[in-house]
């Protein structure tokens, strides 16, 4: 998570795992802390820039994408 959107819930370094990705809202899964295996939903967040001369409204996604692997055991040979 990129922004607070739900204290406690969703907040800031959240660290979610992704279930459905559909046009307009997340579908994702909290890996880690109190809310550990909730469901949940991320709408898109209209983002106004109020440092501009112009005026304009973005739709986007408050996640940044990550990757991860766990390895158990690696028996090399």
């Amino acid at each position: 998570m990129l922004r607070n959107i739900n204290k406690p819930r969703l907040c800031n370094g959240t660290r979610l795992a992704i279930k459905t990705l559909l046009n307009k809202v997340i579908e994702a899964t909290i890996l880690k802390g109190k809310y550990k295996g909730e469901e949940v939903f991320i709408p898109r967040i209209p983002m106004i820039p109020t440092d501009i001369l112009f005026e304009f409204k973005r739709l986007q996604f408050s996640v940044r994408l990550a990757f991860a692997m766990a390895i158990n055991r690696c028996l090399w040979y």
